[in-house]
């Protein structure tokens, strides 16, 4: 039978923060003054000790609790079903569910509120070397006349990539080929990746995504003006880097022969570096101006904010800057030009001067586009302890 203490959570809230920072002494001496706390939910989501500790990545202090706890207490669900085998799949230990499936073989049968196994949920979070264990260990989920849950799974895997685990599949069981899986059963494979966190209601009927932006909806308004005055201002620095650069393709240093139209100084090395670094800009300054005005024109929905907008924002600010440091270059070539002759040493000074502007842009907007890099294709603005992804 399921161990079920639903208890005052603040009265475990050292043990819960114990958990979630891996703090096995601390854990030890609660435990010395309350015998039945491993067993306590001590969470929001009816999460035990053990639970925290594998959502936070303490897998050192998980090894020891799972040495301490006894067998029903490995089987505690939290608030939707989900068991620590469950959560230790989702993080892609092998160790963790080896040790207690060892201790409690009974684990890898126990399904969520979904009917959602261990397997089902290495599978779904693409873990491939719990998936290859718990394959080996999770009965009824693989019957050799394969149903719906066999069809589903083999999906998975297959779309997983995981095309080792697919053949030892279906070596084991040959008729998995023989089973039609339709659009509905398809549909379900993209629901089956932790479903009720994506659509689980609160007591208000709202899912979390429905509760995360009416919580943010003043987050959202100050994004939106934010991006839209950070794109007018670099509009306008790439409007006049574009129309200066502009202006100097047909003005060019020297200026042109009277008898055919030939710049004068079209020989010269420094003239070859100002038309080319003066196209670059050119070209960089009005891909930028065209992509901040795509940003003035979005619809700034609330997903916009997740990879769209901030795409854009660096592909602008990228852009904004090559226009400036390649402006700067054709600056420089044109006044090594013009005081070559007489002053062969200027272009030295000037070339240092150069700089100046450009790294002023670079110490004011490296920081923002750093930022905006790693939450668009890193970690994002949260740490990330361990590979878990739950």
């Amino acid at each position: 039978m399921e161990l079920n203490h639903e208890v005052d959570i603040h009265r475990y809230r050292s043990l819960y923060q114990a958990a979630l920072n891996g703090d096995w002494e601390c854990a030890s001496r609660f435990i010395e003054r309350d015998g039945c706390a491993w067993s306590v939910k001590a969470s929001m989501q009816s999460m035990t000790a053990l639970h925290v500790a594998i959502a936070a990545g303490c897998f050192q202090f998980v090894k020891k609790l799972v040495e301490k706890v006894c067998v029903d207490e490995l089987a505690i669900k939290d608030s939707i079903g989900c068991t620590a085998v469950h959560y230790a799949a989702a993080a892609g230990s092998t160790k963790l569910d080896k040790a207690m499936v060892k201790k409690n073989p009974v684990l890898t049968q126990i399904t969520n509120e979904v009917e959602i196994t261990p397997l089902f949920t290495a599978a779904a979070w693409g873990r491939k070397e719990v998936l290859w264990y718990l394959s080996s260990v999770t009965r009824d989920e693989l019957p050799s006349s394969p149903g719906p849950s066999a069809c589903l799974l083999f999906n998975m895997v297959v779309t997983a990539g995981f095309q080792d685990i697919a053949l030892n599949l279906l070596q084991q069981y040959p008729n998995l080929p023989t089973v039609v899986c339709d659009n509905d059963e398809l549909t379900e494979v993209e629901k089956i990746i932790f479903p009720l966190y994506k659509h689980a209601q609160n007591n208000n009927k709202k899912i979390a995504w429905e509760v995360f932006m009416e919580e943010h909806k003043e987050l959202v308004e100050s994004g939106e003006k934010w991006m839209k005055v950070t794109s007018n201002s670099c509009m306008l620095v790439a409007t006049l880097i574009a129309t200066v650069v502009f202006a100097a393709a047909f003005t060019v240093p020297g200026g042109n022969a009277n008898n055919n139209g030939v710049p004068i100084f079209l020989n010269r090395n420094f003239f070859i570096l100002f038309a080319i670094s003066d196209a670059l800009a050119l070209f960089s300054s009005y891909t930028s101006l065209l992509i901040f005005l795509s940003i003035l024109t979005s619809r700034y929905a609330e997903e916009d904010f997740l990879e769209s907008l901030p795409k854009r924002l660096i592909n602008g600010l990228a852009s904004l800057f090559f226009a400036i440091v390649t402006m700067m270059i054709a600056f420089t070539a044109t006044l090594s030009i013009v005081l070559g002759e007489k002053w062969k040493w200027a272009c030295i000074p000037i070339a240092i001067g150069a700089c100046f502007p450009m790294n002023l842009f670079a110490i004011h907007q490296l920081p923002l586009f750093v930022q905006i890099i790693q939450s668009t294709y890193g970690f994002g603005i949260f740490h990330q302890q361990s590979n878990l992804t739950l």
